[in-house]
């Protein structure tokens, strides 16, 4: 018997209406009619079928329809099995297996930490495969079911691992990382969340020696399947690319990013595998004014070196993004209907001024690219953020360098104090960061000519109707009111001006 998964089609509702009935009583739910499923299923009912974070999946055994799986929370660090029913005919036959390992590659391709199911305690032979196959009971718990009753039951969850994450693969990398060989090693992995797409892990552990010797480590794992950014079609695997070229030999002691192990490319899977360096510091919102200035100056010293040196390896790295990138992100939001419209609206509830403000860019958008035209090309990280940025001993480390491209001189400083900032100090990153930025970038090239920086266009381009998507959408008033601080303390950098 040949066992495969396909997405449901509306053919398929029939089945699921029939395998429901199958197993109604130990499911403990009520009556649905077929009516009522047709509604759930393509979602003209929106209290089940019009959820987009929810997927349903019948389970074929050769050309015959076997089982039902339901999969939600896809927004989620972890999702979960909330329905998996196996059609009499089809049961003890290693389908309702089949059904579980297909949810757990599904986590695993889209880069999930975790599997969660719950069941009835009565469900006993849901409960023995759940066990059977890996889960674990994290707790027990009293939760209502389909017919309204509160039940006793289980939650069971079982972590997925990349494919990758294995003893052998470790004891190589560790054995790089060390310098000496490595017999045995044990590891724990922690998901590490953040801006990437990616399915990036903490793996700790200890590492023996072959001399007995027995060494603690922390390394990063990452692994980034294909996908596909707007206008950036390749940056998938930009960073493997980076990493297997000589790029690393542009850093400095001061500046640099982590260390890579190794660099992998699954050809099959279109599946990049990064074994980095763990770089302990201080990160995100921790960061203080201080840090970031030194940031700002590290990363305007590294930018002026490259472009008066011009060395040979920017030449052969052909995977980066262009220098029209922000430009086209800036037209691509211009052109949704959503913000656009809304900021000239009677309906928007932002401060005139504020959009005025928006509206004065788009209304000058020739004169002010043409400014940033006649700024220098560099090479940009494109995501320079504070999450991206780690400050150990008075030294920077940047990380997730995906986006990284040529671009104009200031783009990076303008994603440091704009991007998911804090508004509070929004202004004294302003008139801190760009300054610093500046006077690291002219130890390397005159750029006395340059009286005109852009920051603040530049972040109005690159953030500005984002800050508009994100207050209409905002699902609470505290994130509302955060998105109109940034805007206002935007709108405030208009009267700081500075002499260099």
């Amino acid at each position: 018997m040949n066992l495969s998964a396909r997405k449901m089609s509306d053919e398929d509702i029939p089945f699921i209406y029939h395998i429901f009935e199958q197993n109604r009583s130990v499911l403990h739910g009520n009556y649905i009619s077929l009516d009522e499923w047709t509604k759930y299923l393509t979602g003209t009912d929106t209290s089940g079928g019009g959820d987009p974070y929810e997927s349903h999946h019948i389970i074929m055994a050769d050309a015959a329809p076997a089982a039902w799986l339901k999969i939600h929370s896809w927004n989620e660090p972890e999702i979960c099995i909330s329905m998996l029913a196996v059609d009499d005919l089809f049961k003890h036959k290693g389908v309702g297996r089949f059904a579980i390992q297909f949810a757990e590659n599904m986590a695993r391709y889209w880069a999930k930490s975790a599997v969660r199911v719950q069941t009835t305690r009565d469900n006993i032979i849901a409960t023995e495969c759940y066990l059977k196959c890996g889960y674990e009971i994290v707790r027990e718990m009293i939760y209502k079911v389909g017919d309204g009753v509160d039940r006793e039951g289980y939650e069971f969850i079982k972590s997925i691992l990349p494919e990758a994450l294995t003893e052998e693969n470790l004891r190589e990398v560790l054995t790089k990382m060390f310098g000496t060989k490595i017999v045995r090693a044990d590891f724990k992995s922690k998901q590490l969340h953040g801006g990437t797409v990616g399915d990036v892990r903490l793996v700790t552990g200890n590492a023996e020696t072959a001399d007995g010797r027995k060494l603690p480590y922390k390394l990063v794992l990452k692994a980034q399947k294909k996908w596909e950014r707007c206008g950036d079609p390749c940056s998938w695997r930009r960073e493997y690319d980076l990493y297997k070229s000589d790029f690393g030999a542009l850093f400095s002691d001061s500046f640099r990013w982590p260390e890579c192990y190794r660099a992998e490319m699954n050809e099959e899977e279109n599946e990049t595998r990064l074994w980095m360096e763990y770089v302990d510091g201080v990160s995100g919102l921790d960061l203080t004014g201080e840090m970031c200035e030194r940031a700002a100056e590290e990363l305007g010293r590294f930018q002026g070196r490259l472009y008066a040196e011009q060395p040979a390896i920017l030449k052969s790295l052909t995977n980066l993004s262009n220098v029209d990138f922000i430009k086209n992100f800036y037209l691509r939001y211009r052109s949704s209907s959503e913000v656009y419209d809304y900021i000239r609206s009677d309906s928007c509830e932002i401060p005139k001024r504020l959009c005025n403000m928006l509206i004065s860019i788009d209304e000058n958008e020739d004169e002010i690219w043409s400014r940033i035209g006649k700024l220098p090309i560099v090479l940009c990280h494109r995501d320079f953020w504070v999450t991206n940025i780690i400050r150990a001993t008075e030294k920077t480390a940047l990380i997730d360098w995906d986006t990284a491209g040529w671009g104009h001189f200031g783009e990076d400083i303008a994603s440091l104090i704009a991007d998911e900032a804090d508004a509070d100090h929004m202004i004294e990153y302003y008139q801190k960061c760009v300054p610093a930025y500046y006077k690291g970038f002219s130890e390397y090239t005159d750029i006395s000519y340059i009286t005109d920086h852009c920051v603040r266009e530049l972040i109005l381009v690159m953030f500005g109707y984002r800050l508009v998507e994100r207050y209409k959408f905002a699902k609470t008033p505290d994130e509302k009111t955060l998105c109109l601080n940034m805007l206002e303390k935007i709108y405030e950098m208009e009267r700081i001006s500075y002499y260099f």
